[in-house]
């Protein structure tokens, strides 16, 4: 079981085939939204009190109202804190690719206003992400990490998509 939260909610999300489409018109992401409400409330999804997004479309209609609200996470400090001591490898390890680049471009998304003050995203998730990449990719987005004024963005996962190596990958699946 990952301890950190955002890791299990990858890893659930990878293995339900959740939706990762930031601007999908069909569901809107909503699983992985759901999601990030409940562990911006300290809800573990391996814990017992994980209320998994198909129960909640099926339950009480404030509970689902209360959980889709997009505003109830973006500017959470327990979220933020959450996600940025996740282990990028451990979840490129446990989760499909793409999705998994698509998870933390929401998670990014989300949290954009916090990351725009703090950085911290920045940096423990930037560095993790060039460590996955082919050396001459990595070489831009490590000149970005570099600036002072750089800010990560969900939009600079699709560099480190193209830019994968995945044998590297592939070594962290098999450890």
């Amino acid at each position: 079981m990952p301890e950190n939260a955002f890791e299990a909610l990858c890893k659930v999300a990878s293995e339900k085939e959740w939706c990762w489409n930031l601007v999908c018109t069909t569901c809107g992401h909503e699983d992985f939204r759901m999601g990030l409400v409940q562990i911006s409330r300290r809800i573990h999804p391996e814990s017992e009190k994980w209320v998994p997004p198909d129960v909640i479309r099926s339950s009480d209609p404030r509970l689902t109202e209360s959980l889709r609200d997009r505003r109830a996470f973006f500017h959470r400090e327990p979220l933020y804190l959450i996600c940025a001591s996740a282990n990028i490898a451990s979840i490129a390890a446990t989760c499909r690719f793409p999705d998994f680049l698509g998870y933390l471009g929401l998670a990014l998304h989300y949290q954009e206003r916090m990351e725009t003050q703090y950085r911290l995203l920045t940096r423990l998730w930037g560095s993790d992400l060039l460590k996955l990449m082919d050396e001459r990719a990595a070489e831009v987005l490590r000149a970005d990490l570099d600036r002072p004024d750089f800010v990560l963005s969900w939009r600079d996962l699709e560099r480190v998509e193209y830019g994968i190596d995945r044998r590297r990958l592939e070594a962290l699946r098999e450890q």
